[in-house]
């Protein structure tokens, strides 16, 4: 739980956020209203942190509750488009577009192993219509001599 703010924080920012439970339930909001990618996300989360910090410090930790957080910074739900609002559209754009380009990548690979598996059934199927009609008699005789296979009666036959 407490690992969640490990990447933005200096040991401080740690112990005070770690032990208001309200706190980490606004940055855990807060964090996952943000739809953009990792980069931008994680800049935006360390600054954000370090202004979170600054309040914590000012008033006693064990005090600051969800209530307070939304009053000075605002919900996370508009701290979230507010930060939106402010993202360059192009990267939003290009992030649309590297998703779309992902899901059709997974798409053709799924097509291909769809087919890899079809065409392995098939050939299944074909070797074993191959050998369907095809009979092996192996047939100990005393002595060793076996009688020729015209003279059982057997006309088709196959010499391997």
């Amino acid at each position: 739980m407490f690992a969640y703010f490990s990447p933005f924080l200096t040991y401080s920012s740690k112990k005070r956020i770690a032990k208001n439970a309200s706190i980490q339930q606004y940055y855990k909001e807060l964090s996952s209203l943000l739809c953009c990618d990792n980069k931008s996300k994680k800049k935006f989360l360390h600054d954000f942190i370090f202004q979170i910090d600054e309040f914590a410090s000012e008033h006693d930790k064990e005090t600051i509750s969800y209530k307070m957080l939304s009053d000075r910074f605002g919900s996370p739900t508009e701290i979230a488009n507010a930060f939106l609002a402010e993202t360059n559209s192009l990267q939003l754009q290009n992030l649309i577009i590297h998703h779309s380009r992902r899901k059709k990548r997974i798409l053709i690979l799924l097509l291909i192993v769809f087919l890899f598996l079809v065409l392995h059934q098939m050939y299944k199927i074909y070797q074993s219509s191959l050998t369907k009609h095809d009979y092996i008699i192996e047939t100990a005789y005393p002595g060793g001599s076996a009688p020729a296979l015209e003279e059982l009666g057997i006309t088709n036959y196959r010499t391997y």
